[in-house]
């Protein structure tokens, strides 16, 4: 663990590349799991005219096949929890409330697990400043949420990730195919068109605490279908002084594909990574054989409807936060 004044005097971006470089050194399992990275087999098809890509990755497996249901995470240890992650493993203190850590299943050469301190759900409401914080702190970073039915392994536990912003396809994308839906004098909000494959609201302000009130204004918009939050997933990048936060509201947890037998299944299970247009493919006969068709078929499975997107959109327009909220 980096020492007290050695954070103080490091800048954050610096603290992480140090972490990771110095965990591939002296922990086996990541020094393995980092550089299989390099053998990793990844392959781009076209949807919608944006890009996809595809990524033969076996690390992942426990990720993308973890059982996420009450009783087998009752079963299990959390292994978020510092009592029980391996000793190897590091960590930078983030404030009072955070951890960050590589992951050792990495799907990125920088891949973080920036983690609660507490054992506690994984709940958004109350905690988009921090992921704000930690966008403009590890700025080039994308920060990224999986909420509890959306592609999080550890729904019982807080936790977000992040990764270099120009390794996500949506970045560079999302706003391509983006129209205003509401200009505010403060803030900008877009929304994708309704002939994308994936629907997506993105909140884009220069403060921090109007991209705060947007996000609860649009959260209490979101069709009501998790068990405790509508579902979702985000991500957040800062960029020369401007915040955007990009939501893709879901539907459904994992495609139909995902629960098929035989030759008929998919293991792919669609988090945030997937979302944002990297597929991942722990089974190299799905890598093989999965087609755009597939692809369109899951985002269309996992997402909202057309009809609740174009509601949503209604109320979005309505939005109205003065400079002084």
């Amino acid at each position: 663990m980096l020492s007290a004044f050695n954070q103080l005097i490091m800048s954050l971006e610096k603290q992480v590349l140090e972490l990771i470089e110095r965990q591939c050194s002296d922990w086996e399992l990541a020094q393995k799991n980092y550089s299989y990275l390099k053998f990793t087999k990844n392959r781009t098809i076209e949807l919608c005219g944006r890009r996809i890509v595809l990524q033969f990755n076996p690390a992942r497996i426990k990720s993308s096949d973890a059982k996420t249901d009450a009783i087998s995470i009752k079963e299990r240890k959390c292994f978020l929890c510092a009592d029980n992650r391996p000793k190897e493993q590091e960590l930078i203190e983030y404030g009072d409330k955070y951890s960050i850590l590589i992951n050792p299943y990495p799907i990125f050469n920088i891949h973080l697990t920036i983690v609660d301190k507490t054992h506690i759900p994984q709940f958004i409401n109350g905690r988009i400043l921090d992921m704000l914080s930690l966008s403009k702190d590890l700025e080039g970073l994308t920060v990224f949420y999986n909420g509890a039915n959306c592609g999080a392994s550890a729904p019982d536990h807080f936790h977000f990730q992040a990764c270099m912003s120009n390794e996500l396809p949506i970045i560079s994308d999302v706003l391509d195919t983006a129209s205003i839906i509401n200009n505010g004098a403060n803030f900008t909000i877009y929304g994708t068109d309704v002939s994308n494959d994936r629907y997506c609201i993105i909140l884009e302000s220069k403060d921090s605490v109007v991209i705060d009130e947007l996000f609860t204004r649009v959260y209490a918009l979101l069709p009501a279908n998790g068990e405790n939050e509508p579902m979702m997933n985000l991500l957040c990048n800062y960029e020369d002084g401007v915040w955007q936060l990009i939501i893709i509201p879901r539907a459904k947890q994992r495609p139909k594909e995902y629960y098929a037998e035989g030759d008929d299944r998919i293991l792919v299970s669609p988090a945030s990574v997937e979302m944002a247009g990297i597929v991942i493919l722990p089974r190299e006969g799905d890598y093989n054989k999965i087609t755009a068709k597939n692809i369109e078929s899951m985002y269309e499975q996992v997402s909202i409807d057309k009809d609740k997107y174009l509601s949503l959109l209604l109320g979005i327009k309505d939005i109205n936060i003065g400079s002084g909220c």
